[in-house]
């Protein structure tokens, strides 16, 4: 479910896109758009769950009450919603996610009540302005080894080293301009499920 996960942008083909990406192998649909407010968000996201399939889940991100309005997951970065309290509203089947960048500690800290991390990024990204250092694939084969929890890589991942990300024991690779910016969105998804 993981294998494949694509983080949205706001743009105004957001649905074609998707659905696009869908057709061509996406597993999982993170609904990012830090700058609309809960109830245009709400709006996608209720938009987004007509055209994916029974077996693609939705996450929000960082935006807890509109997860629970929606119905659907949650991925929280390490400032944002207690992945605690999204447990407890969400409750036990909802997908949830932690960003922790390279901090085991927090994959042990909240073990029980996550459902994945996001590690990264593994490489330079120009999707995300207020990015942590780059870690490298090394890196992340450590953060693999030591976390208690499957871990989804993101950051910079492309046709180019989707396979060495992959080949570090991720049970995901996360991408956003890989397939949101590409002019053939499921000719990019299909590339990257075949290499990864």
């Amino acid at each position: 479910m993981l294998e494949l996960y694509l983080v949205t942008k706001p743009q105004s083909d957001l649905l074609d896109v998707v659905g696009q990406a869908i057709t061509g192998g996406v597993s999982i649909v993170q609904l990012r758009n830090k700058s609309c407010s809960d109830e245009e968000l709400i709006q996608q996201a209720l938009q987004l769950q007509q055209i994916l399939p029974k077996d693609v889940p939705l996450i929000i991100n960082d935006r807890l009450s509109v997860a629970q309005t929606v119905g659907c997951g949650l991925h929280v970065g390490m400032d944002d919603a207690s992945p605690v309290e999204a447990r407890e509203r969400l409750g036990k089947t909802a997908i949830i996610g932690l960003t922790i960048h390279d901090r085991i500690d927090l994959a042990e800290r909240y073990q029980q009540v996550i459902s994945y991390v996001g590690v990264g990024p593994v490489f330079a990204t120009e999707t995300k302005k207020d990015a942590k250092p780059v870690l490298g694939v090394k890196r992340l084969r450590e953060i693999v080894l030591q976390c208690p929890v499957p871990v989804v890589a993101i950051g910079g991942i492309s046709v180019h080293n989707v396979a060495a990300v992959r080949a570090t024991g991720v049970v995901g690779v996360a991408v956003c301009s890989a397939i949101m910016s590409s002019k053939t969105p499921s000719r990019s998804a299909m590339r990257l499920k075949r290499l990864a």
